[in-house]
């Protein structure tokens, strides 16, 4: 047996160094196997957790319509103000052209 173990022209002859290969082979396809499951795995909400990112995701929700909300009322604002100029300027030139006549 001893000549089996010199590792000269046959390396893997020795039983003992082939148990110790396997063992280490054994011991990396494990620690892939467990690594890869546990990496897998998508980490639980607890319930609280759950509602308070739904609380959160309404509360944006709100604040963008919100916001979108007061950006038409201003812009209809604008819009109605700009009438009303458009319409005094009218009313201004209608009394000008009425007063130049007499």
């Amino acid at each position: 047996m001893n000549d089996l173990c010199k590792f000269k022209y046959k390396p893997f002859k020795c039983l003992k160094m082939k148990k110790v290969i396997y063992l280490i082979l054994i011991a990396v396809l494990t620690t892939v196997s467990l690594t890869t499951f546990s990496s897998c795995r998508e980490d639980k909400k607890t319930p609280g957790e759950k509602i308070e990112s739904g609380l959160k995701e309404a509360g944006d929700g709100v604040k963008d319509a919100a916001e979108k909300a007061g950006d038409k009322i201003e812009d209809a604002a604008d819009d109605v103000g700009d009438e009303i100029d458009k319409a005094a300027d009218n009313v201004n030139d209608k009394v000008k052209d009425a007063t130049d006549d007499n």
